[in-house]
């Protein structure tokens, strides 16, 4: 072959056969939060895949004034969301009817919600503390409510900025009007303000900044309730530990007087931050309780649950609370869930593992291939071992799928290995062997065949570290695991990657979440099943920021692309469906950034500046230059990162002689090449 064809060969051919960033797939993904139930000892979640809830806080009122409570919740990731009640006062069911009730916003910040009449006009005001109290004038009706924010901070009569984080209201003098109580975060106090004013219009005077004394040290969030129905509100008071300290009112309606009674009522403990809503929410006569909680910690002290609902199976004066489940609304592991999608039972649909640090819990896929529903079959699959991060592949080759998992230890971390000596649809695992590894905080942990020897190899996530990648070199049967990198493709680490064929073209491409930035990352391997080449074609695949997103993939409804799951702080899932295919009609559908690089060269010829065009979706490294008939670079016009844009540079080509030249875009998701003609 003559040299110059081989180099034109060279030049062109990476940009014919390898253009990842100019002719990778642009997937079009729909949020769907309520399209494949979740069934959790025979109660189906009304909307599973919300991501989770963090400091959840209930509220409970009737906003359309059909006779049943709808609930909303404050949580501290800044969502503000509207259940509303589609079951009757005597049997609710909940239906998710917005993230955001009415879109109000909330700067991605910590929502606290009280709903009441503020002006005496047969509707329900709002006080919402976001970035101080807020206040929600009604200007709609009882059945048809729209709300308008009239006051940015509220103030109580002396002028003072009246500042505290749970706020809610009580006639505890019996004069007709709302008295507001709030909780503070760092002494556990509670604040009263006694309303002045009347009922249609507040006025807010401090009367205690410590009321009757009361202090729970750390974290107050106050509800009154008549719980033992004399006639006089009794105080609860959820605590920083998770659980409900009482004092009964042993003065009357008009002239209160607490006694402390217990710290720990009923024996409720949901974890940490305990958040309490009295509510007659099945019209028997008594007051039932929800509890919002939150979980700080991984491992033994994080709980599962977004909100505690217990029947009150007692009487008005004498309470019974029945925990009757821990999830009410959504999924929840607690917090940092991991999950994985496979088949490991071989019925031909994918179901799902999720670890949080603590319980390795499984759901059983019991809908069908192309409509899956998801039902709790194992509450904890390694009773007794923190499983911090999982996956499942057969290591002995007998058919089943065994177990590998990560454990959540700060320093030198473990990956312990497990065979599966049950069956597919029943396994039991016994410990295999171990590997003591000198890596920090390990994430997410993924294994498939990167070098095509018929055996399964590994990748970890690890604090401080690049992708960490072990070798299997041992065989099928009998698994032997050697590190080879401890920056695998020369990923930054951060990251909790996930193996998965992403495109179905037969290799395996990896799924990223960035703990820094919160986005999923898409690599496609461009390289073969025998020697992967990972190339970044998506830095946020979701078009969402994730709270340390922990995704995996699969075709969960039979349709021929991968749709994608995402674990996260909040302990909860999101679920993303791949419709790049189809038309969405949904209302949770964003549209995709295009994620497409573009070069273009005018006038041609170029007689003799060249406008050279290009465009880049995302902030990368550029190497843009002109290259003669030889292979020799003649010019270079960029190089270093350059920002997501469109740029367009001159070349002046009277210093060269006329012919034919080549100009080359090089980036990290791909290469383009244009032949140029210049005429002097």
């Amino acid at each position: 072959m003559e040299p110059i064809m081989r180099w034109l060969l060279i030049l062109l051919i990476p940009s014919l056969l390898v253009p990842a960033g100019a002719h990778a797939q642009d997937y079009q993904f729909t949020r769907e939060w309520d399209s494949v139930q979740v069934e959790i000892d025979g109660y189906t979640l009304p909307a599973a895949w919300t991501g989770g809830y963090s400091r959840s806080v209930p509220d409970a009122c009737d906003i359309d004034g059909d006779g049943d409570l709808e609930l909303f919740l404050g949580t501290w990731n800044g969502q503000f969301p509207y259940y509303q009640n589609i079951g009757t006062s005597h049997d609710p069911a909940f239906h998710l009817q917005a993230q955001t009730f009415q879109n109000i916003e909330t700067f991605d910040q910590a929502t606290f919600p009280e709903f009441w009449d503020m002006d005496a006009d047969g509707d329900y005001d709002l006080f919402l503390y976001c970035f101080g109290l807020r206040v929600y004038e009604n200007t709609g009706n009882s059945t048809a409510p729209n709300f308008v924010w009239v006051d940015s901070a509220l103030h109580d009569i002396q002028g003072n900025p009246i500042y505290g984080f749970d706020p809610t209201l009580c006639d505890t003098d019996a004069d007709g009007d709302q008295d507001l109580f709030i909780g503070t975060f760092t002494s556990g106090q509670l604040k009263y303000y006694q309303n002045v004013g009347d009922s249609s219009q507040y006025a807010y005077s401090l009367a205690s900044s410590s009321y009757f004394g009361i202090s729970t040290g750390q974290w107050c969030t106050p509800e009154f309730c008549d719980i033992d129905a004399d006639g006089d509100y009794d105080l609860f008071i959820g605590d920083y530990y998770g659980r409900l300290r009482h004092w009964r009112n042993d003065g009357t309606s008009q002239q209160a007087s607490f006694s402390w009674v217990t710290n720990q009522w009923q024996g409720i403990d949901v974890g940490d931050c305990a958040a309490p809503e009295f509510a007659d929410l099945d019209s028997d006569g008594d007051f039932d309780l929800w509890v919002g909680r939150e979980a700080y910690q991984t491992g033994s002290d994080n709980d599962l649950g977004d909100v505690f609902y217990y029947q009150n199976l007692g009487s008005p004066p004498a309470p019974q609370m029945q925990l009757v489940r821990v999830n009410s609304l959504t999924f929840d592991e607690g917090a940092y869930s991991k999950p994985i999608l496979v088949d490991d039972d071989g019925d031909q649909r994918l179901d799902l593992w999720v670890s949080n640090g603590q319980e390795l819990r499984v759901y059983r896929n019991t809908g069908t291939i192309a409509a899956p529903a998801f039902s709790l079959a194992y509450p904890d699959m390694l009773p007794g071992v923190a499983a911090h991060a999982v996956d499942l592949y057969d290591l002995d080759a007998d058919g089943d799928k065994d177990l590998v998992r990560a454990n959540g230890q700060l320093f030198n971390g473990e990956i312990t290995f497990y065979r599966n000596v049950g069956t597919p649809q029943n396994p039991s695992f016994i410990s295999m062997f171990m590997i003591q590894t000198p890596y920090d905080a390990l994430g997410t942990v993924t294994l498939a065949d990167m070098d095509g020897d018929g055996d399964g190899d590994m990748l970890l996530g690890a604090w401080g570290q690049g992708l960490v990648y072990y070798q299997n070199q041992g065989t099928p049967q009998q698994p032997s695991f050697v590190l080879l990198s401890e920056n695998w493709q020369g990923i930054s680490g951060g990251r909790n990657p996930r193996f998965c064929d992403f495109d179905l073209d037969g290799d395996v491409d990896l799924l990223t979440g960035v703990n820094t930035w919160g986005h999923v990352e898409l690599w496609d391997n461009v390289g073969t099943p025998q020697s992967p080449q990972m190339v970044r074609t998506d830095s946020n695949l979701c078009d969402l920021v994730i709270g340390s997103p922990k995704p995996t993939g699969g075709d969960v409804d039979a349709d021929g692309d991968v749709d994608l799951w995402v674990g996260c702080s909040e302990g909860g899932i999101y679920f993303f469906r791949n419709t790049t295919d189809t038309v969405s009609v949904s209302p949770y559908t964003r549209p995709h950034l295009q994620r497409v690089m573009d070069l273009s060269l005018s006038p041609q010829p170029g007689n003799p500046t060249t406008a050279i065009s290009f465009q880049l979706p995302y902030s990368q490294e550029v190497d843009l230059a002109v290259y003669n008939l030889l292979g020799a670079r003649v010019a270079t016009l960029a190089s270093g990162r350059m920002n997501a844009g469109s740029y367009s540079l001159p070349w002046e080509s009277s210093g060269y002689a006329s012919g034919i030249y080549f100009v080359r875009l090089a980036t990290e998701t791909g290469t383009l090449t244009r032949k140029l003609v210049t005429i002097q």
